[in-house]
């Protein structure tokens, strides 16, 4: 994140180590400062092997973080509620 006086911060949404099916991640982020623009990069990184792909990452503005109601097409009909870090076996 840039802010307006030139300063930067870094944050990221950490995912459970390990082999995992599905695993949804989210921050929210309070600014202390004017923003001026907003860089978001998807990492695989650290002393880890194995594959990872990244997908519908957004970014959204207002308080939307607090609960999500995730849908997958193999689950259409039920819906259940997911939290940050979940895996998709917890539903």
């Amino acid at each position: 994140m840039y802010f307006v006086d030139g300063t930067t911060q870094t944050y990221t949404a950490d995912f459970p180590i390990g082999t995992q099916d599905w695993n949804r991640a989210a921050i929210s982020i309070h600014p202390f400062k004017p923003i001026d623009k907003v860089d978001v990069s998807a990492m695989f990184r650290g002393n880890y092997t194995g594959t990872v792909c990244f997908d519908a990452i957004r970014l959204m503005e207002g308080n939307v973080v607090t609960k999500t109601s995730m849908m997958p097409m193999a689950t259409m009909g039920r819906k259940k509620q997911m939290k940050p870090g979940m895996s998709r076996k917890e539903l």
